[in-house]
């Protein structure tokens, strides 16, 4: 056990969960439910990554990120590991991808409940709230669009997500921006400047507008 890696996994946990009560205060719409909203808050708070103090992925992850050493053995074992937690949390999209033994059905995407989908967006978004850049996720997204597999329902789903986000984060950029100098606003700014300028309809390409047409709230309940 490493002091290094418990406080990276607690780090890591708390990000999470202030991504998702960034959502439920300022796009709480994107929920469609209070039992939805209810739900996602118990995963993220008593579920998300709690495989990883399991000794099978604990003690792989510590070597392998903390200890200093890469060797053939240790890389093996945490991709073990990591196969395992995929495995164990439906939060991440791999855990959705179906290789089906017929070599004529292939590999299939399922889709993915509600619930995760918003999980996962929380657990990209982790990394962008502790490095101080809201905006890094549209980043992110771009350049792991094309490798992310997802059902085309869930893409659809996801993408409107990080739509409500990219707006609402500019709605309260610009309100900031007017209000300049209100007590408080130059620190709420350095938390949301971008770094980067880009298009958000590039980001998230044709999809979005089936999104936006139902894809996204005509399920949001289930």
């Amino acid at each position: 056990m490493s002091i290094q890696y418990d406080e990276y996994l607690q780090q890591h946990k708390d990000a999470v969960y202030k991504g998702f009560l960034w959502m439920k205060e300022n796009i709480p719409e994107i929920f469609g439910s209070d039992d939805m909203m209810s739900k996602v808050d118990y995963n993220i708070k008593f579920g998300h990554d709690a495989s990883k103090e399991n000794p099978d992925e604990y003690q792989a992850y510590d070597a392998y990120f903390y200890g200093k050493n890469r060797s053939a053995q240790v890389v093996e074992d945490f991709n073990y590991a990591w196969l395992n937690h995929i495995h164990k949390n439906p939060h991440h999209w791999q855990h959705w991808i179906l290789h089906n033994d017929d070599p004529k059905e292939g590999v299939k995407c399922l889709e993915m409940p509600y619930e995760y989908i918003i999980e996962m967006i929380c657990d990209w978004w982790s990394f962008s709230w502790n490095k101080g850049n809201l905006w890094e996720i549209f980043e992110w997204y771009d350049e792991r669009r094309d490798h992310i597999m997802l059902n085309d329902i869930t893409r659809n789903k996801l993408q409107a997500i990080l739509l409500a986000i990219h707006d609402k984060l500019k709605s309260i950029e610009i309100n900031i921006d007017i209000n300049a100098n209100t007590p408080g606003a130059g620190a709420a700014s350095a938390v949301i400047e971008p770094k980067i300028e880009m298009n958000i309809n590039d980001i998230l390409g044709d999809a979005l507008g089936k999104a936006i047409q139902g894809g996204l709230m005509n399920n949001a309940a289930q």
